[in-house]
């Protein structure tokens, strides 16, 4: 949330599950701020149950990602909520 109020991204990939304050919760959070409406927020977890994502989507994300996932899939979501066709070129790091 901090990164958010200093700069604003294109789109979150928002891990469900982190210390101090689930991506429920930041998500909840970064919708009440100026701009966090227009934010793509895709939630990511391990988690494939369909309670799982309708939580997600309830908490105002976009779309969620269950990990390990595939290149393409990532790039399917993201050309979805951006409209294009997503070309980038993912490195090891």
């Amino acid at each position: 949330m901090e990164l958010f109020k200093k700069s604003k991204f294109d789109i979150i990939c928002m891990d469900l599950h982190m210390p101090e304050m689930d991506g429920f919760a930041a998500t909840k959070a970064i919708r009440q701020l100026p701009d966090g409406d227009k934010v793509i927020i895709i939630g990511l977890t391990a988690d494939a149950y369909e309670e799982t994502r309708k939580s997600c989507l309830n908490a105002g994300m976009n779309d969620v990602m269950t990990k390990p996932f595939r290149k393409g899939i990532f790039l399917n979501i993201i050309g979805k909520w951006t409209g294009q066709k997503a070309e980038l070129e993912i490195t090891e790091i």
